[in-house]
């Protein structure tokens, strides 16, 4: 898939996994931050669904202590992988 066909949640999941596999911590909160305010309302449901995952993921990424995953990374990063395709 192409950048220009991604949907917003699969552009926004990736933007996350690359922040943190770059172990760039300021883009991470960055990108979190920015996941966990997306709009909840799009025509699409399924595409809503997603965003609502994503939504979810960013927040609760974001209390974990030091803003990575820790023994959640394994969770968070597969379904993040699964929302980037």
């Amino acid at each position: 898939m192409t950048q220009a066909s991604l949907s917003p949640s699969s552009y926004q999941a990736q933007a996350i996994l690359r922040a943190w596999i770059a172990g760039d911590r300021g883009q991470l909160n960055k990108q979190l931050a920015y996941a966990s305010d997306l709009p909840s309302e799009i025509g699409d449901t399924a595409e809503q669904e997603r965003m609502e995952l994503l939504t979810e993921i960013a927040k609760q990424w974001q209390m974990t202590p030091g803003r990575i995953p820790g023994e959640h990374e394994s969770l968070y990063t597969t379904l993040l992988q699964h929302l980037a395709q």
